[in-house]
């Protein structure tokens, strides 16, 4: 449609570890690189023997709940860990953007919401006054004369830094309200959350993965969906999903879709994060890349290299 490819071929690699591919690009066994970690692209972004780029996406940062816990059946256990965790800050460390509900606002589907305040005085004294408090002197607030410890999975090879940053913000954070997390990193951790064997649960989702938002939302939140394995139930999501699903003009989807993201912030369905950005880097040698909005597209009929072919 565009004419002839100016390359004749391309090969593909999975490196799931960002250093590994970092380390890779450095020395000339890549040209192409996604996925950058924050510190190492800033340094990039002043190395003119690469070429960086990066741009707002879809993707959230986000951390399941299993409503099945004890602990977190309890909406205002729920809602004060959300008040306790300081999104601004995980922002800073990670070069995202501190997340105001499922879906990013840069997006039609994201906007209207309102966000989650980081409110810690506010956090402790809903657990105060619920009597939710550490009487044994432990550090740790007790439930039903059971202190509260979560256990928290995240991928051991997630592809960046970014989960275990998040994961130890928040474990900080709720120790500083007298909530215990252990830090659990797991190999295969889909096979981990499918099996619901998590209380909270690290997770990198592009939450518009048609352009639309109506699949994504069933399948994670509907107390049927294919990917409900936080076993999240709320009639009134159900109710607002089933009109979403049955709503085809775009202006009322994204009204059905900011009430249900509306929901699911005022429920503490699950804790939103940030939003991070998409980047990637190329060897000064690449020519006419283009990043693109949504992170699976990557390559196009133009890109080009000075010496006619990939390194590999």
């Amino acid at each position: 449609m565009n004419g002839k490819a100016p390359l004749s071929s391309i090969d593909f690699y999975y490196i799931p570890d960002a250093q590994s591919r970092l380390i890779s690009l450095k020395a000339g066994d890549l040209d192409i690189i996604t996925t950058v970690d924050y510190p190492d692209f800033k340094l990039l972004q002043n190395d003119s023997a690469f070429n960086t780029q990066s741009s707002s996406g879809p993707r959230t940062d986000v951390v399941y709940l299993n409503h099945n816990n004890e602990f977190l059946k309890q909406k205002i256990i729920r809602k004060a860990i959300s008040l306790a965790i300081n999104r601004n800050e995980i922002a800073q460390l990670t070069g995202s953007e501190a997340a105001s509900g499922v879906i990013s606002p840069h997006f039609d589907f994201g906007r209207e919401i309102t966000p989650t305040d980081y409110n810690p005085s506010l956090a402790a004294s809903l657990l105060d006054t619920a009597k939710i408090i550490d009487l044994n002197h432990d550090g740790i607030r007790e439930f039903n004369g059971q202190n509260i410890e979560l256990n928290y999975r995240l991928k051991s090879d997630h592809g960046s830094a970014d989960s275990l940053i998040i994961a130890q913000c928040i474990k900080e954070d709720l120790a500083a309200q007298g909530i215990k997390v252990n830090l659990i990193q797991t190999e295969n951790l889909s096979a981990a959350i499918s099996a619901s064997d998590f209380d909270l649960c690290s997770a990198n989702d592009s939450a518009l993965p048609t352009g639309d938002s109506g699949y994504f939302l069933k399948s994670r939140y509907h107390s049927k969906g294919d990917a409900n394995f936080g076993h999240y139930a709320n009639q009134d999501l159900d109710a607002l999903l089933s009109k979403l699903e049955e709503s085809f003009e775009r202006n009322k989807r994204i009204e059905l879709t900011s009430q249900i993201a509306a929901l699911l912030n005022e429920d503490v369905a699950a804790l939103y994060i940030s939003y991070p950005k998409l980047n990637i880097v190329s060897s000064n040698k690449v020519k006419d890349l283009h990043l693109y909005t949504f992170d699976y597209y990557l390559i196009d009929s133009k890109v080009n290299v000075d010496a006619g072919t990939f390194t590999n």
